[in-house]
């Protein structure tokens, strides 16, 4: 399953009514399933390496994951895909 955010909504606080029912469901489906979500992105251009930018998706991605749990959190971000790569 895939989400996909327009994060101008979170940047600006205007998030809509859709809006928040899909950061939502993206929460309950982490929390339901922690060992089966990883965080990325699917923009890899050069803009993307501006530190306006970074902080930019830091600020989404805090948003993003403030309800998660703790565990859940590390997961997503980085200890699936740390599990997913390490070899055997």
């Amino acid at each position: 399953m895939e989400f996909r955010f327009n994060s101008k909504p979170i940047f600006t606080g205007s998030i809509e009514d859709r809006m928040q029912e899909h950061i939502d469901r993206w929460r309950r489906t982490c929390n339901a399933f922690p060992d089966r979500v990883v965080w990325g992105t699917d923009l890899f251009s050069w803009e993307d390496l501006d530190p306006c930018a970074f902080s930019n998706g830091i600020h989404v991605w805090g948003h993003l994951v403030s309800e998660l749990y703790a565990g859940v959190r590390e997961m997503v971000s980085g200890g699936n895909m740390a599990r997913t790569l390490k070899p055997d």
